[in-house]
């Protein structure tokens, strides 16, 4: 049976009017529902928030503290109170040697928040499975969450740390950064418009949240046919269109170039641009289309809202290396949770150019996350799929699709000058290596079986025990 509904619509869609653009609270008529909301909430009558973020590194926290302030601007939420304690509440879980340094050099981003009226706590937290960081990450997210005092149940935001409460949308076919909506009011409403969601899994706009290597070749074509004089698409139209930013859609795309907006940037900054970032003329961005709610929309990009807490005790994170996000939230809806899509994105910000940075340092890290994401998505459709389809199929086929991809894009480079031609030749004819020699030897899921098996068993014996006691 779905969760879901085929709609949801936003207070305002004030951003997607044909002209000009303002943040939504410029509609006063939505923006007195939202304090009426606030009211209410201040009241006892709506959940609060808790935010929980994991992190390691020195993470965007300026960013995504000012998009919370502004987004929310007006409305009064942040500086709500329910019987003496905020509305909002903010957590950083912090991982590794650099935990004090980084509180220390965001003290004054830190101290904006608090004095909004949002409760800040953080503290470190020293988990470590041995698979990789972002799972230790999830772990500590994870943990804490299960101990928090549940109250007055909480409305849980589990985000990653490059999430702000903004988003990219187009006018007149161009790129801008706005605030199209109060994320936290949203997120009120679709609650109270479908109340058996147990958890919401929400999307991202900006930078895809997948390796470069799966956009290489889409920003390739766009690049070649800039340098070229190749006649680029520009039409608002194709904004809307599904994966258009993915070398390894299942869908039929348009495979002609999009413009770009300048060629005026450094060789260094494209080549960043193409192996870092994943995005040269094609982002994510918030469109119209955004509002049809996903019929089996189970993959967690990082931006997961937790409805029912008790869903997380039931449900350990999996330790594998790629995909374990989306791995758990399909691991919760099979033992009966009911998951839906929450419409509405935040946005995605990937690291900014790092002066210090080549393309021989980025090598190792590229080929890394190409081959655990090949892996990863393949074992993800074999489980969503109820192990119908063996992993080990599905992961060659992939790579198959991957290497004709890098195929095509050994052809593209060949037009460019020696600047990107040189380094890009190099990372795909690795990555030609990486993911030939993983088609030829695809029964690499042993870890992901077990991660899964071992979840049905504690689950297992979690219903037997309770069966006895009853």
């Amino acid at each position: 049976m779905s969760c879901n509904e085929p709609y949801f619509s936003p207070l305002s869609s004030i951003c997607f009017e044909q002209y000009g653009c303002s943040d939504w609270q410029q509609d006063l008529e939505n923006l007195a529902i939202a304090r009426r909301l606030t009211y209410e909430a201040a009241n006892g009558k709506r959940r609060p928030f808790q935010i929980v973020i994991a992190t390691d590194r020195f993470c965007p926290l300026g960013d995504i503290i000012d998009s919370m302030i502004l987004s929310a601007e007006g409305t009064g939420l942040l500086q709500a109170q329910c019987d003496g304690q905020p509305i909002v509440r903010f957590h950083l879980q912090l991982r590794g040697e650099r935990s004090v340094k980084i509180i220390q050099e965001n003290d004054g981003h830190i101290q904006r928040l608090e004095n909004s009226g949002v409760k800040f706590t953080y503290e470190e937290c020293n988990s470590s499975s041995g698979i990789s960081e972002l799972t230790n990450a999830r772990e500590c997210a994870m943990q804490f969450i299960r101990n928090l005092p549940k109250d007055d149940d909480p409305i849980i935001l589990w985000l990653d740390d490059d999430l702000a409460f903004d988003a990219l949308v187009t006018q007149n076919g161009e790129v801008q950064l706005s605030r199209p909506w109060s994320f936290f009011h949203e997120i009120w409403r679709f609650h109270e418009m479908y109340p058996r969601i147990d958890i919401g899994l929400g999307d991202v706009t900006g930078a895809p949240p997948l390796p470069a290597s799966s956009t290489l070749n889409t920003n390739l074509v766009d690049l070649n046919a800039n340098i070229s004089g190749i006649a680029a698409r520009s039409d608002k139209e194709r904004w809307g269109e599904r994966d258009y930013y993915y070398d390894l859609s299942d869908v039929s795309r348009n495979n002609q170039p999009w413009k770009l907006d300048s060629n005026s940037v450094g060789s260094d900054e494209i080549l960043w641009n193409l192996l870092e970032v994943g995005i040269l003329a094609r982002p994510l961005v918030a469109t119209c289309s955004n509002f049809p709610i996903q019929e089996n929309r189970y993959i967690r990009g990082g931006n997961t809202i937790i409805f029912n807490h008790g869903l997380l005790h039931e449900t350990d994170h999996p330790k594998i290396p790629r995909r374990g996000d989306t791995i758990w939230s399909l691991m919760v809806q099979k033992r009966g949770g009911c998951l839906g899509h929450f419409p509405l994105p935040l946005r995605h910000i990937r690291d900014n150019f790092a002066e210090n940075w080549t393309p021989d340092s980025g090598l190792h890290n590229w080929m890394r996350r190409l081959k655990v994401d090949l892996i990863g998505a393949s074992f993800q459709r074999h489980y969503a799929n109820n192990n119908s389809i063996g992993a080990e199929d599905i992961l060659i086929e992939r790579c198959e699709r991957q290497l004709e991809s890098f195929r095509n894009s050994l052809n593209l480079v060949n037009n460019l000058q020696d600047e990107l031609r040189i380094p890009l030749t190099k990372f795909i004819e690795k990555g030609i290596d990486v993911t030939s020699q993983l088609k030829m030897n695809p029964d690499v899921f042993e870890t992901y079986h077990l991660a899964v098996k071992s979840q049905f068993v504690i689950f297992h014996d979690a219903i037997q025990h309770e069966e006895v006691e009853a």
